[in-house]
C-alpha cells in the first residue's frame, strides 16, 4: 500500500511552519543504516531528477532515522508483511517512489491523549499501555518515538500531534514499543 509523505511540516507547527522536514534522507537513513537496503538501491533514486530536489541528501549527510510513521487507520487496513510503497505527491502527476517497496513488519495500536491528562503533556498508550507524563519512561519513550517518527525534538512531535489523535505506528524495521 502506499504511504505518502510531505516534504515539509504543516503550517500548524509554529516555527517550523511549512519548513523542509527531511523525512525522505531521514527514511533513507534508516532504510540504509539498519540494512533494509544498499547503496546501489539508494542510486537507483538518486538517479532520478526529482530526488535531489526534494530530498537534500546524500549518504555522506548524517540525519537522525525515521524508521516509522504514525498515521490514522479508520479502515483497519494496515497489517504485518503488506508492501509499503514510500511516495511523495501521491494522486498528482508528481507522483514519485522515492525508495524500494518495503514490507511492513508490523504494527503498534497508539493514542495521544490530551482530555484525560492533567499536565501540560498528554498520556501516550502503546498497544495498551499507558505512560504518563509522571513516570520514569515517559520521556525517554517520548524522544525515542518523537526522533523515530522522524521529529527533530519531542517538542516539534507534540506540536504536531497538539490534539488528541487514535492511529497506528507502521514499522517497517524491527523496532518495536
Amino acid at each position: 500500500m502506499t504511504l505518502s509523505f510531505s516534504t515539509t511540516y504543516p503550517p500548524n507547527m509554529d516555527s517550523k511552519s511549512r519548513q523542509p522536514n527531511h523525512f525522505i534522507a531521514k527514511i533513507w537513513h534508516g532504510l540504509t543504516t539498519l540494512g533494509y537496503s544498499n547503496v546501489t538501491d539508494y542510486l537507483h533514486y538518486k538517479n532520478k531528477a526529482l530526488f535531489d530536489r526534494v530530498s537534500g541528501w546524500t549518504l555522506a549527510k548524517p540525519v537522525h532515522a525515521k524508521i516509522h510513521t504514525l498515521r490514522e487507520d479508520i479502515q483497519n487496513r494496515w497489517g504485518p508483511n503488506m508492501l509499503i510503497h514510500f511516495v511523495i505527491h501521491n494522486r498528482t502527476a508528481q507522483r514519485f517512489q522515492f525508495a524500494p517497496v518495503t514490507p511492513c513488519t508490523h504494527i503498534q495500536a497508539v493514542r495521544i491523549n490530551y482530555t484525560e491528562s492533567p499536565f501540560a503533556k498528554p498520556y501516550i498508550e502503546i498497544d495498551g499501555y499507558t505512560y504518563s507524563p509522571r513516570m520514569a519512561e515517559y520521556k525517554p519513550l517520548l524522544e525515542d518515538l518523537s526522533r523515530n517518527d522522524g521529529f527533530d525534538s519531542p517538542e516539534d512531535f507534540l506540536s504536531y500531534f497538539n490534539k488528541d489523535w487514535t492511529g497506528k505506528i507502521i514499522h517497517w524495521t524491527t523496532k518495536k514499543y
